[in-house]
């Protein structure tokens, strides 16, 4: 074994080729020279003999090729020395059974040595090769590539450079992420403020239809939200150095730029809404790594190869960013990033290939970073002379943080002038006008701008809240049901829209949303309480106002059905005892059951002593009722108000009139109009007694307020208590 051949098949060793071909005898001084190499590398070597014996020349094991590939995933040796092949010519089997021997090695982190004495390899046999060629005057090049037409091609190994491109990089996606900081005066809602992107250099479809062809370059250095450029970061600091080894600074360079603006071309094609397309050139340039891999998967330095699997993990991230921020991350701009960043991966040759790169390359470098470099130019001479197109949108988005809403709407109208196919300011000034409380306009410019931008969900939703507030009550719930077209996982958006149906007398169908909407989230407390809440308060409150107790009592059931807490259990269970007694006399045993099971709960409460002593009086047992109803006075105090007092004094005195107690059942409808002189029951009991109820003067209604998205704290509903 000569110092060339020694050091060839040494670096091989190192470099953890599967398998490693030598043109070495199989003596038994090159098997104990190769033991030895292999051992100083920390390594164990098996010698396994195909036409020899165990024992011959040092054999630890002896049989077929196949036998060999089951011992080796049997066994995983740290590297196996195959020795004695059959003499040439080879035929497919043999070479179907070195493949799948190198497979396996690969496989498992092992590594075969095939002592080939002056045997060729295979001339079939895949790149999984490494060839150590004897010309007589020493070793060839340490490492070989089977080329088309069966030739070999040197491969160069080439450290990798400090990667200059990838810190220019992420320079150049820092710098947006600043500015916009800086312009939302630094807080974390920063993004939220789409006029910011659009002056920065978002893509804007009717902007570039228009002229600025230079937002196709500009998109694809902005993120959506500060969590989308911490990851593009990672991204690109993980493949944008490896990339940079691999295919050098221009093409790699060339790759983000060509990448880039293909995914903003495919977005700009295929999707109308404002993008940002920060994901674009670097899905471009894991998507340049993947070939590359697969062009030179035999030939990749370890530390290569294991930042490569990093690919997978960042793919996905890149993928619950685009989920996660489906408004402005576009799909079909990763698509288009990272199938034209594949494109050029297998157009540009890597640095593998060394002085060769030149004569296998399909696209020659000056022709594919010429025009790189020139949409990097157009880019910046567009976003130059933006700044004084979009000065106003930029004033605009300053004053709106400042909360000078006043200037900011001044500010964004003059933006609407000078572009007025920028559907984009037509949001924002919508938005400012709700707060300043002009719900016309914005009214106005909210449904201007969804004939433009039917998709964008959460203006929609926006507009259904802008409706509710008009008092337009069905339009406002049919813009939220075409919300929820396009998010239908929106819990709270799902909860409003119940409540919404329910206020607009649509019960049925507020019903089997709430009851769709519990039976997808079983296990989520949160849904179960708000829903039950929407069950109580809006829905079973509203069918007992509009003189339907048997839905109501529906409404209590699914409610009881979903509470967990003991205590709002009691609530509930009370409410539908009460219901159930002061409606359907034949469900009076079911009330009687409801409230007492309540009262184990809450033994002193005197709404469920109110409610059990109501059931006693519909059951026709008066006696009974009568003390449990003067303990649950006793206990008022401080309890109820005003309306709970005035029902409370009705009971109490329907109790003694049914006792014969007349005197005293006047006094007690007496006090209960004294604490609600608009209290019906009351007043026509005092009338049935013969007493003068008082002059009820009627106060103006107050105006209620609409409702958000997450219902809010519950009201008092009818009857003895509220969940």
């Amino acid at each position: 074994m000569s110092p060339s051949e020694y050091q060839a098949l040494e670096r091989a060793l190192h470099q953890q080729r599967p398998l490693i071909w030598a043109h070495l005898p199989a003596d038994a001084d090159i098997i104990e020279r190769v033991r030895a190499m292999v051992a100083g590398q920390g390594k164990d070597a098996r010698i396994w003999t195909v036409a020899g014996q165990v024992g011959e020349e040092g054999a630890d094991h002896a049989g077929t090729l196949a036998e060999a590939v089951r011992f080796l995933m049997a066994e995983a040796p740290p590297v196996l020395i195959l020795r004695d092949l059959p003499s040439p010519p080879f035929d497919a089997g043999l070479e179907r059974s070195l493949e799948a021997l190198a497979r396996a090695a690969a496989r498992h982190g092992c590594q075969v040595i095939v002592l080939g004495g002056r045997l060729p390899p295979p001339p079939g046999l895949s790149p999984w090769v490494f060839a150590d060629e004897d010309d007589g005057a020493g070793a060839a090049s340490p490492m070989a590539m089977p080329a088309l037409g069966g030739t070999t091609i040197p491969v160069r190994q080439v450290p990798p450079p400090f990667p200059v491109v990838t810190v220019w990089l992420a320079v150049a996606l820092a710098l947006p992420v600043l500015a916009v900081f800086w312009i939302g005066g630094f807080r974390w809602d920063a993004f939220q403020n789409d006029s910011v992107l659009v002056f920065l250099g978002a893509k804007v479809k009717e902007l570039i239809d228009t002229g600025d062809y230079w937002r196709l370059v500009t998109s694809a250095f902005l993120s959506a939200s500060l969590i989308h450029f911490l990851i593009n970061l990672l991204t690109l600091a993980v493949v944008g150095s490896v990339a940079e080894a691999c295919y050098g600074r221009a093409r790699l360079l060339t790759i983000f730029l060509l990448a880039g603006t293909a995914g903003a071309a495919a977005s700009y094609r295929f999707n109308p809404m404002l993008s940002v397309l920060g994901s674009a050139p670097l899905l471009g340039v894991m998507g340049a790594l993947a070939v590359h891999q697969w062009k030179y998967r035999a030939y990749q330095a370890p530390r290569i190869a294991a930042r490569l699997r990093w690919l997978g993990p960042l793919l996905l991230a890149q993928g619950l960013v685009a989920a996660t921020h489906a408004q402005v991350v576009d799909v079909f701009g990763l698509m288009g990033g990272g199938a034209a960043g594949a494109l050029l991966g297998y157009l540009l040759e890597g640095r593998v290939m060394g002085d060769e790169r030149a004569a296998r390359e399909a696209l020659p470098l000056p022709a594919a970073s010429l025009p790189a470099l020139a949409l990097a130019v157009v880019g910046l001479a567009g976003l130059t002379v933006n700044f004084g197109v979009q000065g106003p949108l930029l004033q605009g988005a300053v004053a709106q943080t400042r909360q000078e809403y006043g200037y900011a709407v001044e500010q964004y109208r003059l933006a609407a002038a000078r572009q007025p196919q920028l559907v984009e300011v037509r949001l924002q000034l919508a938005r400012l006008l709700v707060i300043t409380g002009e719900l016309d306009e914005a009214w106005t410019l909210l449904d201007s701008y969804l004939k433009a931008r039917y998709t964008d969900a959460k203006a929609r939703l926006q507009f259904a809240q802008l409706l509710w507030r008009k008092g337009q009550l069905r339009e406002a719930t049919q813009q939220l049901e075409e919300y929820l077209r396009l998010r239908p996982n929106d819990q709270d958006a799902v909860l409003a829209l119940g409540s919404w149906l329910i206020r607009t007398g649509r019960w049925p169908e507020a019903r089997r949303r709430l009851q769709d909407l519990v039976a997808d989230h079983q296990d989520d407390d949160r849904v179960r309480q708000l829903v039950a809440e929407l069950l109580v308060v809006d829905m079973a409150g509203t069918l007992e106002r509009e003189g339907h107790p048997e839905q109501a009592i529906e409404a209590w059931r699914d409610a009881l059905a979903l509470v967990r807490d003991p205590r709002q259990r009691a609530l509930v269970e009370n409410n539908l005892a009460y219901t159930l007694a002061n409606s359907l006399n034949d469900h009076l045993d079911e009330a009687l059951a409801l409230v007492e099971s309540a009262l184990k709960r809450e033994p002193g409460n005197p709404a469920y002593l109110d409610t059990l002593a109501w059931v006693y009086y519909r059951q026709q047992r008066f006696a009974e009722a009568l003390p449990i109803q003067l303990r649950a006075i006793a206990r008022m105090a401080g309890f109820r108000g005003e309306a709970g007092e005035a029902e409370m004094y009705y009971h109490l005195g329907a109790i003694r009139e049914a006792l014969g107690r007349r005197e005293e059942a006047r006094a007690d409808y007496q006090r209960a109009l004294t604490a609600d002189p608009a209290f019906r029951p009351a007043r026509e009991g005092l009338r049935r007694l013969g007493g003068t109820p008082p002059i009820v003067v009627p106060s103006p209604p107050t105006p209620g307020s609409p409702p958000g998205i997450t219902p809010g704290v519950p009201g008092n509903a009818p009857g003895p208590g509220t969940v």
